[in-house]
């Protein structure tokens, strides 16, 4: 009896292994997922589906750094948000706040310019291309 036992134990096991390599549509869930890149100075958490992105500097000070050049290179408004311009779009660059408390994180940038923007544009800004063009404001 063992022989049989042992034939039918793999072919029961083989069937749910078939079953998960079928490709399956993308659930909302992993739609959602953010497209993310390391640059030298920071890293950056792209939110495809609404066009903004956080970027997480390596501390406090390389952000202050990069806001403040933001600020030289860019047009500043009176709230503190930069209004930029990377690759043809246009984009808000300001401290990020942490959603649950409220409170500024010191080393993270928000930066949003809409996904329709976007789509407008023909073209859309990855987070390796957003990483690049912070670290830039870091080194320049």
């Amino acid at each position: 009896g063992q022989s049989a036992a042992s034939t039918s134990a793999p072919s029961s096991s083989q069937a749910p292994a078939t079953a998960k390599l079928q490709p399956k549509p993308l659930s909302k869930e992993q739609h959602r997922q953010p497209d993310e890149a390391d640059g030298t100075y920071c890293h950056v958490s792209k939110h495809s589906s609404n066009g903004f992105a956080i970027v997480f500097a390596k501390s406090a000070a390389h952000c202050s750094v990069m806001l403040q050049r933001a600020k030289l290179r860019f047009q500043s408004r009176l709230d503190g948000a930069v209004v930029m311009v990377l690759r043809g779009l246009t984009m808000e660059v300001k401290q990020h706040q942490d959603k649950a408390s409220g409170e500024v994180v010191a080393s993270d940038l928000f930066v949003a310019w809409g996904h329709q923007q976007e789509k407008e544009a023909g073209q859309s800004l990855t987070a390796a291309m957003l990483a690049h063009e912070f670290d830039k404001l870091y080194t320049e």
